[in-house]
């Protein structure tokens, strides 16, 4: 399982983005971020171009 933030870290990045929190919420968040990295890791796979959906369409004229 990875691990949360560091405290540093986390509070750099709530610094950055302009976020303020109450320390209860912020210890709530920074334990979820294990959780988020753990998600992101498992959605970030290499995968074939073949696998990727086809989002090409042919738009039709617009009828008068």
């Amino acid at each position: 399982m990875s691990d949360p933030l560091s405290r540093p870290a986390f509070d750099t990045a709530m610094a950055r983005a302009g976020i303020v929190l109450t320390e209860a919420e912020a210890e709530g968040i920074r334990a979820a971020t294990a959780h988020a990295a753990r998600f992101a890791a498992a959605v970030r796979v290499d995968r074939p171009v073949a696998h990727e959906p086809a989002t090409t369409f042919a738009p039709q004229e617009p009828k008068r």
